[in-house]
């Protein structure tokens, strides 16, 4: 019974930080696109966006995982729970990778809005 309140709780905590991360980086990119605002506005702006924008990926990529658990511990599918540590683990794996692909991207992005905005 423990178990499947705690999975209940992080498949919902899932769903809000999508939701959450998603909303604010939507909002953000009004201001990033608002060619009236100075530049460095925007850049701020490309900042807030490129990290609240991490919360909806990492949040998507443990919807799986905290799904799958919440379905056997309610008892809704069999399977054993080394499939569910073996999901996690690939959740775990597959969550550090895109960070390190949008740090490298960071400098262009920066450059382009920076030239865009003053000439």
């Amino acid at each position: 019974m423990l178990e499947t309140t705690l999975f209940t709780f992080l498949h919902l905590l899932v769903l809000v930080y999508w939701l959450g991360g998603d909303l604010g980086a939507f909002y953000a990119s009004f201001v990033l696109t608002d060619e009236a605002r100075p530049a460095g506005q925007r850049l701020g702006a490309a900042v807030v966006v490129k990290h609240v924008d991490m919360a909806p990926r990492m949040a998507l990529i443990f919807a799986a995982p905290t799904g799958l658990a919440l379905a056997v511990s309610r008892g809704w599918l069999a399977l054993d729970w080394g499939w569910i540590l073996a999901a996690f683990a690939l959740a775990v794996i597959w969550a550090a990778s895109p960070g390190a692909s949008i740090s490298a991207r960071d400098r262009p992005g920066r450059r382009a809005i920076s030239r865009s905005a003053s000439g």
